[in-house]
């Protein structure tokens, strides 16, 4: 009986140690957090670009740390996934439950606590859109370009540049804008 009790004993301590170590910590959880927006920003961005009439919409919910996909000319509604769920993404719960803790705040960029992409990809303001993901002392930050859309996830906070007074003169396209004005006869 005491052979049992022990090894009972040893078994549970070897357990207990097995279920920490495989648990993420804070770094894998804000990384994981990023890195799942980061695939959804990108997901919208490429439907965006297949369906420029009715763009996807990222609205992001930093009360309760997540976001949901909707279309933009149904607002505060989220699309389907191919699964026929509602495409919100909460940290801490349902596919999302392993990001428990996680803190998503919107930083810069996010008009409205909205990321939309146009035609060509690029987002539709005019200024980077930065995401803060924390957790304890573990920060991450994700950011997508304005001019690109290319979305990046980085333990370093980007330089955040300030939204030009003006928008870009449509008619100063730079050197390409010139090469085709020159091509095209100024038209």
């Amino acid at each position: 009986m005491i052979n049992l009790l022990v090894s009972m004993a040893i078994l549970v301590l070897v357990a207990s140690v097995a279920i920490v170590s495989l648990a993420p910590d804070d770094r894998a959880r804000v990384l994981g957090g990023a890195d799942l927006l980061a695939s959804d920003l990108e997901h919208a961005q490429a439907l965006s670009m297949v369906t420029p009439d009715d763009p996807i919409v990222v609205r992001i919910d930093a009360l309760n740390d997540g976001y949901w996909l909707e279309r933009r000319s149904e607002p505060d509604v989220a699309i389907t996934r191919p699964d026929g769920t509602p495409y919100v993404v909460i940290f801490g719960s349902g596919d999302a439950a392993t990001y428990t803790g996680v803190d998503l705040s919107i930083v810069a960029g996010a008009d409205n606590a909205a990321v939309e992409f146009d035609a060509f990809g690029r987002l539709v303001t005019l200024s980077d859109a930065v995401f803060l993901f924390s957790m304890g002392e573990e920060d991450v930050w994700l950011s997508a370009s304005s001019s690109t859309g290319f979305v990046s996830v980085a333990l370093a906070a980007p330089v955040i540049e300030d939204e030009p007074d003006e928008p870009l003169d449509e008619g100063d396209g730079g050197i390409l804008g010139g090469v085709l004005g020159g091509l095209l006869g100024g038209r």
